[in-house]
């Protein structure tokens, strides 16, 4: 069949849109993969139309051959070179998650396991380098049973004309099916569960299939004219803003309107194809050369933006480079390896059925042996990045070597601000604290019923009361004259207290916290112990608009904290804040004196945990 041009230049704007949603320059770029699934559904299907009405008949071996291919060599080197690097550069926060989404890979249901674990696509916090195979994982699943309707529902006795009839009826119906259970669904489930699940995303396959069927069949005269191409073209530039993260109304309409019309496109740009006007626009050289890396540029470009940070080249190039040159290379990087990808692996695919058949069974079995710890051991060749251990990052109690009993409590930075101080006197041998870290992660003082995270019910650790009586089994046990209250962060989190909704900023939330604080150095203060409190730093990290906007939350929680704290006059208050903004009033730096203060979970890192502890250590008088 002569390459349908057009469509690599449909595959190289979708991953246009894609690397530029990812790389936080373009938010409605999730666009893109909606593009991917209609190019998709079009192209297999023109094929597969095009091989029953030449054969009668659709040879499914050759079909799951060609696309077994196509797409296992170049994703199995993706998938061994990322975990690879996460294996000498590890994400400590998502080990468990990064190895289970390795072994759901090697059997094409990624999207299920991000679908059951809740997580949500491209949300703030911790990026997974294999967090983009969802969409593979769908794209797989629906070629397995695709070409089954073709076996099922049409034989060789047909008359073309019976199949086209048919085959218009058929697939209509299943975007009608899918559609109207989506619809219905998103009114009971929430958006993280519809954009991965298989049901309510697959539809956009079968609207591309649809077209790609009528343009195979001829159908010559179906809506062909140059002023639907224009139209089609402008509407789909128009539905642009609507793709936002968390708009569940996209799955109430907005991409079947959205898929339809850029069906119709490619449709009528199939009956244009020749037309000088329509090749100049949808088969420029740029998006055509993107389109044929486009498989390979999207599997490539997120290992690429998770692995090579601002954090890794400050601490082995010693290099403060700025985020456009970052994200500049980042792009220029992923561009390089898809390319050697595409014409090393890709453009050589194997030919043999056995050795197709070899590579769909080690496909699967090299993936599962990745994630055993004896190969993962073997793998492991670098030892120079250091990590906060997992022990200082759980919420078991932690009790080390030293003179004085320091108590350490609060949410999850507070194991940080510890392990930070532990740090500090292991390397310059003091022996003053002997730590008795009883933080949690969230460990929030407001007691709630749960928080609100992600469109999820999270239970707190404790509550306020069985803390209270934690801390006391620490006292009754060490007797240490100093503690440490590190509170703030998981406070400032969506919450549920007492069966009402509230948030730092809300007078029910601030007079509650009001209540606890006092009660919690009430507790303390009662039983002869000193209480340091560090105060809430800025959330935001640089000057963006979209990262500025996140002290909003924070300010609240500061300015909750210091009308809490001017009621106590025995409490000693670190200024937390003023050491992480160094020197500047609306942000806590990312770096300070060369170093790298954060890690992926935007808590300190090992280096920034040390900082902080240095600065404990003379603090804690």
């Amino acid at each position: 069949m002569k390459r349908l041009t057009y469509l690599d230049s449909f595959r190289g704007l979708a991953v246009v849109c894609v690397l530029l949603f990812h790389f936080n320059i373009f938010p409605n770029g999730f666009l893109g993969v909606e593009i991917f699934f209609v190019v998709s559904g079009y192209i297999i299907t023109f094929l597969l139309v095009q091989e029953w009405m030449g054969t009668k008949k659709i040879n499914l071996k050759d079909f799951y051959a060609r696309r077994i291919a196509r797409i296992y060599p170049p994703l199995l080197l993706m998938v061994l070179t990322t975990t690879l690097l996460f294996v000498n550069f590890p994400i400590i926060s998502i080990t468990n998650k990064f190895f289970s989404e390795v072994r759901y890979t090697a059997f094409g249901l990624t999207n299920w396991y991000e679908l059951f674990h809740n997580s949500g696509y491209w949300e703030n916090g911790v990026k997974s380098p294999l967090l983009h195979v969802w969409s593979l994982a769908i794209e797989l699943q629906f070629y397995f049973f695709y070409p089954l309707i073709y076996k099922l529902f049409f034989n060789k006795k047909m008359s073309n004309n019976d199949f086209k009839k048919r085959f218009i009826l058929l697939i209509s119906t299943f975007i009608c099916l899918l559609f109207t259970l989506t619809f219905f669904l998103s009114y009971h489930l929430n958006f993280n569960t519809l954009y991965y699940a298989t049901f309510s995303r697959i539809s956009s396959f079968f609207i591309g299939g649809l077209m790609g069927g009528l343009a195979c069949l001829g159908i010559q005269n179906f809506i062909k004219s140059k002023w639907i191409t224009l139209l089609t073209s402008l509407s789909l530039i128009g539905m642009t803003p609507l793709f936002s993260l968390n708009n569940i109304i996209l799955f109430r309409g907005i991409i079947l309107i959205y898929t339809t019309l850029l069906g119709i496109l490619l449709l009528n740009i199939h009956q244009n194809k020749d037309d000088f006007i329509v090749s100049k626009i949808f088969q420029t050289k740029f998006f055509s050369s993107i389109g044929l890396i486009s498989f390979s540029l999207y599997l490539w470009h997120i290992p690429i933006l998770i692995f090579l940070n601002q954090q890794l080249v400050l601490n082995t190039f010693h290099i403060n480079i700025k985020n456009y040159l970052l994200t500049t290379i980042q792009i220029m990087l992923s561009i390089i390896l898809a390319c050697l990808s595409y014409f090393l692996v890709e453009k050589n695919s194997i030919k043999s059925k056995s050795g197709i058949l070899c590579l769909s069974l080690i496909f699967p079995l090299l993936l599962l042996g990745m994630t055993t710890e004896q190969v993962d051991a073997r793998l492991k060749i670098i030892h120079v990045q250091k990590t906060v251990s997992q022990k200082w990052i759980d919420s078991a109690p932690i009790v080390t070597q030293g003179k004085e009993p320091l108590l350490i409590v609060g949410d999850s930075w507070s194991r940080r601000l510890a392990f930070g101080l532990d740090q500090y006197q292991k390397i310059n041998k003091k022996n003053q604290y002997q730590i008795l870290l009883y933080g949690v992660g969230n460990g929030s003082i407001m007691d709630p019923d749960y928080f609100n995270q992600n469109n999820q019910h999270v239970l707190p650790f404790k509550s306020l009361d069985n803390y209270l009586s934690y801390w006391d089994s620490a006292i009754k046990t060490y007797n240490p004259k100093k503690v440490l209250l590190v509170s703030g962060l998981a406070d400032q989190a969506p919450m549920v207290i007492k069966g009402k909704e509230t948030r730092v900023g809300d007078d029910y939330f601030n007079e509650i916290y009001q209540e606890n604080f006092s009660k919690i150095i009430n507790f303390f203060q009662s039983k002869g112990i000193k209480v340091y409190v560090t105060n809430t730093p800025k959330n935001a990290r640089n000057h963006n608009q979209s990262e500025l906007a996140l002290n909003k939350v924070s300010d609240d929680m500061g300015k909750c904290f210091d009308d809490a704290t001017s009621k106590q006059s025995k409490i000693q208050i670190l200024n937390l804040k003023k050491l992480l903004s160094n020197g500047d009033k609306q942000i806590s730096k990312t770096i300070i004196d060369n170093i790298y203060m954060y890690d992926e979970t935007n808590h300190p890192s090992y280096d920034g945990s040390y900082y902080i502890g240095d600065w404990l250590f003379k603090n804690l008088k």
